[in-house]
């Protein structure tokens, strides 16, 4: 009875050096292409984008509901002190991606969306050992479906223009 544990033990060490050494091996060929699978014929619909968090009543969700998510769930991934809402602004994505330079929020460019500027203190972890903190934070969610779609802090107020772009 001595012996299986012992031989379990060792079988397992070796199989754990054999894995370490295969996953140390330079890998010589690329890996294989994920192949694109288009949505069946009869599909509809869009794709989900952001995080789920308020369930509209209407078409659209309203400015009282945009400001008690936002005063009863704390910004993801950062850390806040002193936060006041500033504004909730109902416009389209063209306007906010102009307001607040933001890379993309993959959605059409006349998707109605609701903006919510903050003032306080708005902390993001950055690379290791590094800390970005940030006077204004702000979150972007469809007005239509209620998503989080994007979140973060800004050096300064944004200014949202009055015609479309």
């Amino acid at each position: 009875m001595l012996h299986k544990p012992r031989l379990l033990i060792g079988s397992l060490m070796l199989a754990t050096s054999l894995l370490a050494d295969g996953a140390c091996a330079r890998q010589t060929q690329p890996p294989n292409a994920v192949p694109i699978i288009s949505p069946a014929p009869a599909a509809t619909g869009q794709a989900v984008r952001g995080s789920t968090a308020i369930s509209p009543t209407g078409a659209t969700i309203t400015e009282a509901q945009v400001r008690d998510y936002v005063g009863s769930h704390p910004m993801p991934r950062a850390l806040v002190t002193n936060a006041v809402i500033k504004s909730v602004t109902f416009v389209d994505a063209a306007q906010i991606g102009s307001a607040i330079q933001t890379p993309s929020l993959s959605t059409q460019a006349n998707r109605p969306l609701a903006l919510v500027v903050m003032t306080g203190t708005f902390v993001f972890s950055g690379p290791p050992g590094t800390k970005a903190s940030y006077p204004i934070g702000f979150e972007i969610f469809d007005a239509r479906t209620g998503r989080l779609l994007q979140f973060g802090g800004l050096p300064r107020e944004p200014r949202i223009s009055d015609r479309k772009e």
